[in-house]
């Protein structure tokens, strides 16, 4: 039986130097945690356990509070937002 291939499509991946963004733009609420993004995250989170240096960027809102919960327990992912 073959395991299941994750798969990730980052907005900006620099495999190289291992670096990746990820952006959110959600003008009216803050970002959720959804299903769809608790999967996102905790692949960016093998990455940073990869040594992987991730940052999440959102655009004029931030996350919800359990979504921030989740971005800065171990390993934590960088969180940036653009006002």
């Amino acid at each position: 039986m073959k395991k299941r291939q994750e798969e990730r499509n980052l907005d900006i991946g620099d495999v190289k130097n291992k670096k990746a963004v990820e952006v959110k733009d959600y003008s009216s609420r803050k970002v959720p945690y959804s299903k769809e993004i608790r999967g996102e995250l905790e692949f960016d989170k093998k990455l940073v356990e990869k040594g992987w240096d991730v940052e999440w960027v959102f655009k004029d809102q931030g996350p919800s509070k359990g979504l921030e919960a989740a971005l800065k327990s171990p390993p934590p992912i960088k969180i940036t937002i653009l006002k």
